[in-house]
């Protein structure tokens, strides 16, 4: 019979991949933490559990309940299967050790035996510093290994650029021919002076995809496309910043590091186009970035990105030119495929300051209404309430895909262990693609496990927000009221009938990522026109 003590213990379990499974697996972690606890006489009180969490940091949702539960007085003993499950960062380690110890809390470690003297003291900082070693030397080998092939001018991962296949014996690059002919297409037409949508239906029609077999669209990346070195034959390693951990965020590619910590090989790859042709594609870009800045010191269009066709789905885009027998300036919206080369949109360009002060007196007399502060905050809560009900349906479904993500990555540690793998780039390229997906997964699941009182609005601050708004709009801030417009309106939908337009009510929330309550309206075109001086 088990003689329990007074002490009070949680167990604490991390494992940050597929990969563990085997020895750290949560479940083989818990079986030791609770043999360990009868053994020592402990109260089981609790535990906290961080799946697929690295302990490189302390972004941990469990771990960190834990800290707040600990000082709250809940338990006296934090169990952990080894020290590396708590962190593997040795300065971590200690100075949340110092908390816990504030708050009258222990650490013990089922394997790691650590003794209340100076010598155990050093015992267990020399056995984090090893788990942080470990941590730290794979990633430095991993970038050494890189390196290496990228003196070489060597594919190190991933999908090679449009126009490049790599050999799979040497991993060099090589020139696909039907590519290459739609790179050097791009770059003769973007010197013609092609934009990007003309240049995606010219292709489109030629029979051209992009290197995952997707028709091409004026969002497609032709300036990354006609700013890549490789083309002209120069390799460029390690020359981007890394993304910042934020959801949904891409990787800034065109934000370089310093140059000394960029490898260029000149003419390490064979080269599509001429050295002359892209220093004159880089020139041209230059001039239009010049171009861009002026017009854009002269016209603003405060709907821009929010306006799309009704009837071909493509975005309306800010136009400005002269006309008539006095050379007056018309200022509109028009959709970007009225002048496509293979099916010209019919639906009608609207002026731009028409559709601008229709919108928003629109929005304050919907929307940002100090009189209907009552109707607004049932409004926008009940309708929060019901999006909230829809998380139900969304977190298994992504739950699945973490553990499916896990078990790829669990499958390509046992293939390395059986000599699946010869080359240290193919590792590194698929790792780094799943640990990526796998990440972005989690924050989702983050953000879906937060308390809905994070989404909960008060009247005070629906006030709040709609005198600051007014005030933004009284006083002329062309970007304030952009703000305002691109918070509270989702999107606009013109027809050569009608107007629709979508707003959002989940611009009351300030949030990292945005919040959709929609309702939209919908009003015959020719009605927005009246009482309108323009």
């Amino acid at each position: 019979m088990e003689i329990l003590t007074s002490t009070r213990a949680v167990a604490y379990c991390r494992f940050s991949s597929q990969m563990q499974a085997d020895g750290n697996s949560i479940e083989a972690q818990q079986r030791a933490i609770y043999k360990y606890m009868a053994e020592k006489g402990y109260m089981p009180s609790g535990e906290y559990i961080d799946e697929a969490v690295t302990g490189t940091n302390l972004q941990r949702a469990a771990f960190n309940q834990m800290l707040e539960d600990a000082e709250k007085g809940l338990f006296d003993v934090v169990v952990v299967h080894k020290m590396d499950r708590f962190s593997r960062d040795v300065y971590d380690a200690l100075d949340v050790e110092r908390r816990l110890g504030d708050y009258g809390v222990k650490i013990e470690s089922v394997v790691e035996q650590f003794s209340d003297t100076p010598e155990g003291q050093l015992q267990q900082i020399i056995q984090l510093g090893v788990g942080q070693y470990y941590s730290a030397n794979l990633a430095r080998e991993v970038m050494k290994g890189l390196k290496e092939n990228a003196y070489k001018a060597l594919h190190n991962g991933g999908i090679p650029p449009l126009g490049y296949d790599v050999n799979p014996e040497t991993n060099e690059y090589i020139i696909n021919e039907k590519e290459a002919e739609c790179i050097r297409i791009i770059f003769e037409k973007f010197l013609e002076g092609w934009s990007y949508r003309e240049l995606a239906d010219y292709l489109n029609l030629l029979g051209y995809t992009t290197k995952i077999g997707n028709k091409f669209s004026s969002k497609s990346s032709f300036y990354d496309l006609l700013t890549n070195p490789k083309y002209k034959g120069e390799y460029v390693y390690n020359r981007t910043v890394k993304k910042p951990k934020r959801p949904g965020m891409k990787r800034n590619h065109r934000k370089n590091k310093n140059e000394e910590d960029i490898i260029r090989i000149k003419n390490g790859i064979p080269a599509i186009v001429s050295k002359e042709t892209f220093n004159a594609v880089q020139t041209l870009f230059s001039k239009r970035q010049r171009t861009k800045s002026q017009k854009r010191a002269k016209t603003v269009y405060l709907l821009s990105g929010l306006v799309y066709c009704s009837q071909c789905g493509s975005k309306y885009h800010g136009s400005a030119r002269k006309g008539g027998r006095n050379k007056q300036e018309y200022v509109s919206y028009r959709c970007s495929k009225r002048n496509a080369i293979d099916k010209q949109c019919s639906c009608k360009e609207i002026n731009r300051t028409v559709l601008d002060e229709f919108v928003l007196n629109q929005l304050f007399d919907l929307v940002l209404d100090e009189n209907n502060i009552e109707r607004l905050y049932e409004r926008v809560n009940v309708k929060m309430k019901e999006r909230l009900n829809q998380k139900g349906s969304e977190l298994p479904k992504l739950k699945q895909q973490l553990k499916e993500l896990d078990k790829q990555i669990g499958n390509i540690v046992r293939a390395i262990a059986l000599g699946g793998f010869n080359g240290l780039e193919a590792i590194t390229a698929e790792l780094q693609r799943l640990e990526k997906d796998k990440a972005m997964i989690v924050e989702m699941i983050e953000e879906f496990q937060q308390e809905d009182e994070d989404f909960y609005i008060t009247r005070d601050q629906i006030k709040e927000l709609i005198v600051e708004s007014k005030g933004f709009v009284k006083g002329n801030n062309n970007e304030m009221i952009k703000y305002i417009i691109s918070r509270f309106v989702n999107q606009i939908r013109i027809s050569n009938e009608a107007i629709e337009v979508e707003y959002n009510f989940g611009g009351f929330f300030d949030s990292k990522e945005p919040i959709k309550l929609l309702e939209f309206i919908q009003v015959n075109r020719l009605d927005i026109y009246s009482g309108i001086d323009y």
